[in-house]
């Protein structure tokens, strides 16, 4: 299990109408944590994104005010599968997460 903490770095994508029944609705996230190399002063980034699915209007509700771009919030997940990326000479690298869940949110 993987816990991640961090501040929204913006609104996240809303997609409803999902499932097989179409009550699903389906957040993708992307949450960013920065590590500065003391020596060097050089700044790595790592980003994650998952995908927090709700079914309940009270969870909707929920997810709609708490995932909000700025917010600070804490997700776990199952599984983190890696991507790599590289623009203008730097290399990023995404974690997606898998079966995401939102534990908390500070508005």
């Amino acid at each position: 299990m993987h816990i991640v903490h961090g501040e929204l770095r913006k609104a996240p994508y809303v997609k409803t109408g999902m499932g097989q029944d179409g009550q699903t609705t389906m957040f993708i996230i992307e949450l960013s944590e920065m590590i500065k190399d003391r020596q060097t002063g050089e700044k790595n980034y790592t980003n994650y994104s998952a995908a927090i699915f709700a079914k309940s209007p009270a969870q909707i509700d929920y997810y709609n005010t708490s995932l909000v771009g700025g917010n600070y919030v804490v997700v776990n997940c199952e599984k983190l599968k890696v991507d790599v990326t590289e623009s203008n000479g730097k290399q990023y690298i995404k974690l997606q997460m898998e079966n995401a869940r939102l534990e908390g949110a500070i508005h």
